[in-house]
């Protein structure tokens, strides 16, 4: 009974947790696509703000113009310590004469990197940039995007755009509406933007360069991983070579917050659920020892010490809780897995949460192991 109660709590801990962490993955991987990335080496001012609960944006400028880095001097510090899988990535404000003059984003896409590594050709309807497209006027948008208001954007209709003429200031490149230029672009696919970055237009890079007339610089470079380890590495890596970054990972404590309460709650269960069955292993651990005075008996007429048949409760009431733990936590592994279509699995989050658990039941232990270690051996082998 105690295993089944331990096991369940595990369970629901587990289960909850995978469905969380798949939530948030689903949820930034079209971050991910946009961003071009896994890292993005940046200047320090470019950071990512909550503009209200649950909507994120980032701060890409200030009054004295946009932020930027020198692209061959950034790629050259990364390829010093080991770093070569890097893209920089460029983006400018653009207004859209037809949307009341609102402020938007224009990104230029390295087209090799979306199709090798994102694969974005795939999910965009109509159709992707090709190398053909490279300097055209082309345009893939997201058709769900709050900036069309109640227009119906599709395939083929023309898009204007007022990019700015681009000045060199210190440490910025300053924008000028006034002296800037209207370009139409052809809208040839449509993407989904998720929950970010959805006022982005995507350009070919080489358009948005030529149009722009910025060759070397870029709002960031990002950076390509194989994994969350290798993520963490390299922002290591970096951080100690005095170069500002953000990773995708970042930006997931920022969307895990808006999941808080549900997980406090989950907390709160789990929290319950180790209570009771803890009790209940204390009540188990109590019967047993009262059927095992005999066995008792004899250890403590043999030379057994009552320290020796404390540990031994204890032990055994851990034995249980390792048993429990482990079948909760693979079982709650897998079922979240079934509903996330991920199977979220680290050797830390396993010693952690069975360690836990053991010590729980370790503890529920200690009053049935003291209580057996003062049983009279003399008394009891007398009576039997």
């Amino acid at each position: 009974m105690a295993i089944v109660g331990i096991a369940i709590a595990v369970f629901v801990l587990r289960t909850s947790s995978g469905l969380v962490l798949g939530i948030e993955e689903r949820a930034l991987e079209p971050v991910r696509i946009i961003l071009g990335g896994d890292l993005y080496l940046k200047s320090p001012e470019f950071v990512l703000v909550e503009e209200m609960p649950g909507s994120y944006n980032f701060v890409t400028g200030d009054e004295k113009g946009e932020f930027f880095v020198e692209t061959q001097e950034m790629e050259k510090r990364l390829k010093e310590i080991g770093i070569t899988t890097t893209y920089p990535v460029l983006s400018v404000k653009c207004l859209l004469p037809q949307q009341d003059m609102d402020f938007n984003i224009i990104m230029g896409r390295n087209i090799e990197n979306d199709i090798t590594f994102f694969h974005i050709d795939q999910s965009v309807q109509g159709r992707y940039f090709t190398e053909d497209d490279k300097g055209r006027s082309v345009a893939v948008v997201d058709a769900s995007s709050e900036m069309w208001g109640n227009a119906h954007v599709k395939i083929g209709d023309s898009l204007s755009v007022l990019l700015p003429e681009v000045q060199r200031g210190d440490n910025r490149l300053i924008l000028d509406f006034g002296s800037g230029t209207v370009e139409d672009f052809e809208i040839i696919g449509l993407y989904s933007g998720g929950i970010m970055g959805t006022d982005a237009i995507w350009v070919p890079e080489e358009t948005l360069r030529k149009l722009t007339h910025i060759d070397e610089e870029a709002t960031y470079v990002a950076v390509i991983t194989e994994s969350q380890s290798d993520t963490t590495e390299f922002e290591t890596k970096i951080k100690q070579n005095n170069l500002s970054v953000l990773t995708i990972y970042d930006m997931m404590e920022a969307l895990s917050r808006d999941f808080g309460e549900f997980k406090q709650f989950i907390r709160t269960i789990v929290f319950i659920t180790y209570g009771v069955s803890a009790l209940i292993l204390v009540n188990i651990m109590l019967a047993a020892v009262g059927e095992r005075q005999h066995e008792i008996g004899i250890l403590k007429s043999i030379g057994a010490k009552s320290t020796d048949i404390t540990i031994l409760i204890v032990c055994e009431s851990a034995l249980l809780g390792l048993i429990g733990g482990l079948l909760g936590f693979f079982s709650g592994s897998f079922t979240a897995a079934v509903f996330s279509g991920k199977l979220f699995f680290d050797l830390e989050t396993i010693i952690t949460d069975i360690v836990i658990v053991v010590i729980i039941c370790s503890i529920a232990g200690v009053y049935p192991a003291v209580k057996a270690s003062r049983i009279p051996a003399m008394e009891v082998l007398r009576y039997e």
